[in-house]
């Protein structure tokens, strides 16, 4: 396989694993395509209701109080704003409010509902997230978090630290699809050389779907992780992450895997 230029790409013959929900693995797969890898996809997760809407529910009613909303993911602006508007809201209810977003992804699904993004952070992580925040000022400020169930305290916590009065909205939940168990065990069977792992949840996940199999399975297998909060928990679960790109998006994961397995030069000539 030859690239644009005529050389090799740089994943020809490498036989990648993706592990992301069906929605949102096509860009990733695509761009590890494009660089020669021969894509495998087994969705670890999935994304429900969350157990209850009361508290969305309960902010979507006074979202006027509000004077800051901050988005954690991608899913959190798609499920909040359904919720809206299957209430009879719009999404121009919220261009009054100024609007955060941990991450270009996230900012960009806001846009794309016509909505201006106030603050997006360098670093694509809740701790990235406060410092974009460090000149404003919260104290006493009303601030509305739509997220995940089961989403890190961090931000939640630090803001109030700062004097805001935070409302957590869960707005979904991540659900480990416990089906695709036997499609990801003849992946690692069939033989990969790396995995990729683009949340926490999925590296969770894919640790209890193998359980004690795990090791054996993935002896001699690559790890990918989006960024380091994700490569943490991939540390803390026995996994040993040999990719993480210095910006948490998905064209640098890609981007780094292709450097991780291009050949290296070789050392340079001792002339002593």
């Amino acid at each position: 396989m030859s690239g644009p230029g005529g050389g090799a790409r740089p994943l020809s013959g490498r036989r990648i694993l993706v592990t992301r929900s069906p929605g949102q693995a096509g860009e990733f797969s695509d761009l590890l395509r494009d660089l020669g890898a021969e894509v495998l996809q087994v969705s670890l997760i999935r994304f429900d209701p969350p157990d209850s809407w009361e508290a969305a529910d309960r902010a979507l009613s006074r979202l006027g109080r509000y004077s800051l909303i901050v988005f954690t993911s991608a899913n959190a602006v798609e499920f909040f704003l359904r919720r809206l508007e299957a209430g009879g809201g719009e999404s121009g209810a919220l261009s009054r409010i100024p609007l955060a977003a941990v991450g270009p992804k996230t900012a960009g699904t806001l846009r794309r509902h016509g909505l201006a993004v106030e603050v997006v952070p360098d670093e694509f992580v809740a701790e990235g997230l406060l410092a974009a925040l460090k000149g404003k000022s919260l104290e006493g400020s009303e601030v509305l978090v739509p997220r995940a169930e089961e989403a890190r305290e961090a931000l939640v916590e630090e803001l109030e630290r700062r004097g805001a009065r935070v409302t957590v909205a869960p707005v979904y939940r991540t659900v480990r699809a416990d089906e695709n168990r036997e499609a990801l065990v003849s992946a690692l069977e069939a033989g990969l050389d790396m995995v990729t792992f683009t949340a926490s949840s999925t590296v969770r996940h894919f640790m209890d779907l193998l359980g004690r199999d795990a090791a054996a399975l993935m002896r001699g297998v690559r790890i990918a992780c989006i960024g380091r909060i994700t490569a943490d928990t991939a540390r803390a679960r026995g996994l040993c992450p040999d990719v993480v790109p210095e910006h948490s998006t998905v064209p640098d994961l890609a981007k780094a895997i292709a450097g991780f397995f291009l050949p290296q030069p070789p050392p340079p000539i001792s002339r002593s």
